[in-house]
């Protein structure tokens, strides 16, 4: 069954369109990214329960969406990344981990693998001094070591990099 959808003005739409969901199960993070417009630290504030997760997920399931998009803040933060993950999962749904990859773990790694899940890994330097200076913190080598991990494992991945001052520069090594 297709789905009738509005063309979006400012995006490249048409009537076959998946339609997308985000849900933002934290707004902790552990980078200090100086361009961030987030208003995020390590400290817990107020987050969705997993119940109320669980209810996004069935109401973006019942409007017709394809893909959720899991981000924050740093997901990987939580406790319960991996049993959200498999619920998003069980739900019929393609999830999406958007993350820093910087708090990844072996079993957030192989719940990833398991249920076929794609990351996107923000990443703005291969260069260890620009990486610092862009992301607020020394963690290029432990997230280099993760990107392996998963790559290892068959997790697909899209590298997505903030382009500034800073990055630019190292642009090409990333690439390479």
């Amino acid at each position: 069954m297709k789905k009738n959808i509005t063309p979006c003005p400012f995006l490249s739409c048409n009537k076959e369109s998946k339609i997308y969901g985000w849900i933002e199960i934290t707004n902790r993070c552990n980078l200090k990214c100086p361009y961030c417009y987030a208003d995020s630290t390590v400290v817990k504030k107020e987050e969705l329960s997993f119940g109320k997760i669980k209810e996004l997920f069935r109401d973006l399931k019942k409007i017709g969406a394809e893909i959720v998009m899991i981000s924050g803040g740093e997901p990987a933060l939580r406790n319960d990344l991996s049993k959200i993950l498999e619920f998003g999962t069980k739900e019929g749904l393609k999830i999406i981990l958007v993350t820093n990859g910087t708090a990844l773990n072996p079993a957030i790694i192989k719940t990833l693998a398991k249920n076929n899940i794609s990351v996107q890994l923000s990443i703005d330097s291969v260069d260890a001094d620009v990486y610092t200076e862009s992301r607020g913190v020394k963690l290029l080598p432990k997230v280099l070591k993760n990107i392996n991990s998963l790559l290892k494992e068959g997790v697909e991945i899209y590298l997505a990099s903030t382009l500034t001052r800073t990055t630019r520069k190292s642009l090409k090594g990333l690439i390479e």
